[in-house]
């Protein structure tokens, strides 16, 4: 049991949650940034102290969390305590979209084939989202965060082009290309889908912005082309306010060799 006296302590010192996504993150587990022991080299508290604070248990049932617990416990409705006998009954069956088929029997392939080894650094982005509302013209939007790490990724691939290599056909040669066809993972109400920017290494980043949104667009609307979804050799995704998600799960579509994510 923690005494009053560290409490005290925990609550007068000062912690430096410089990222505005940890911060976040913090806020939707309901972690006191002041209980986490912070492990930066700079002494910031990361999302991995966040998580690791979740983990342990270190958030403390709040008053509202027991009169939950309480209301459920002694409510006319409250769950029996004793099993009720017999099976469940199904109420309906959904047929597969050809759609859902697709990404299934790909996603089944991706983890059945493709051995993953995840690198996962954080960095705190403060200054550059300070910085986005500078590069835009005058009466134009700022890139968006995809945008931007897309672009650094594929700046990074220019240096380490074997990271945007594919297999091929026969699984025993790596094809290396002279350029990068940028796979982005878009979240729709038909599943998920991977459009494909061609050529996305020669862009700027406004261009590559532009794109971003189109695509993402075209996709929600489900009016992508089936070539848009072939030909990637390197994919993004920004997981956005999904922070419940573990991106170290992320799947590489086949034959690729990696892919990136943003939290």
């Amino acid at each position: 049991m923690v005494s009053e006296a560290s409490n005290r302590e925990a609550a007068s010192r000062t912690v430096a949650v410089r990222s505005p996504i940890v911060r976040r993150l913090a806020r939707e587990l309901g972690i006191d940034p002041r209980s986490v022991e912070a492990t930066g080299s700079d002494g910031a508290v990361t999302r991995a102290d966040v998580l690791r604070a979740a983990e342990a248990g270190s958030k403390a049932p709040s008053a509202k969390d027991t009169e939950a617990v309480k209301a459920v416990g002694s409510g006319s409705a409250a769950i029996p305590n004793r099993s009720v006998a017999g099976p469940l009954n199904a109420v309906r069956t959904e047929r597969f979209s050809q759609l859902r088929k697709a990404v299934s029997a790909k996603l089944s392939r991706s983890r059945a084939e493709i051995p993953e080894a995840t690198v996962w650094v954080d960095v705190d982005l403060t200054e550059l989202w300070e910085l986005r509302p500078r590069m835009a013209s005058d009466g134009e939007k700022p890139p968006s965060l995809t945008a931007l790490f897309a672009r650094y990724s594929l700046l990074a691939l220019k240096e380490y082009p074997l990271l945007a290599s594919r297999l091929s056909a026969s699984g025993e040669e790596i094809e290396v290309f002279d350029g990068v066809n940028l796979g982005v993972a878009v979240d729709t109400d038909r599943g998920l889908m991977v459009p494909v920017i061609h050529r996305a290494d020669a862009l700027s980043v406004g261009v590559l912005d532009d794109e971003l949104r189109e695509l993402s667009r075209v996709a929600r609307a489900g009016r992508t082309a089936p070539e848009q979804l072939q030909g990637s050799t390197f994919t993004v995704n920004n997981y956005g306010g999904l922070v419940s998600t573990d991106p170290r799960r992320s799947s590489i579509t086949p034959r690729s060799r990696c892919s990136a994510s943003v939290v």
